[in-house]
């Protein structure tokens, strides 16, 4: 999930192709760069829960993110990437 934000009157679009990958116990996240992007915030929230837990920002030459898997084996999270 990409979710677009509004800066002062100015409209930041979301990034765009956000794809994941697990591998040896880790989560890889990669989106497209959007221009306008200062800097890209990523969230995670757990399956049935609303509350998304702010984890890191990450400076706009990048366009990755990647954490060790929380949780349980059987947990399902989301993932979020905001510019």
């Amino acid at each position: 999930t990409s979710i677009s934000l509004v800066k002062r009157g100015m409209s930041i679009p979301a990034p765009k192709n956000l794809t994941s990958k697990i591998e040896n116990g880790s989560v890889f996240l990669t989106w497209e760069k959007t221009k306008e992007a200062k800097e890209y915030s990523i969230f995670r929230s757990k399956k049935d829960d609303t509350k998304e837990v702010f984890i890191a920002n990450i400076p706009s030459s990048q366009n990755s993110f990647s954490e060790k898997i929380q949780g349980d084996k059987e947990d399902l999270f989301f993932y979020t990437v905001r510019a």
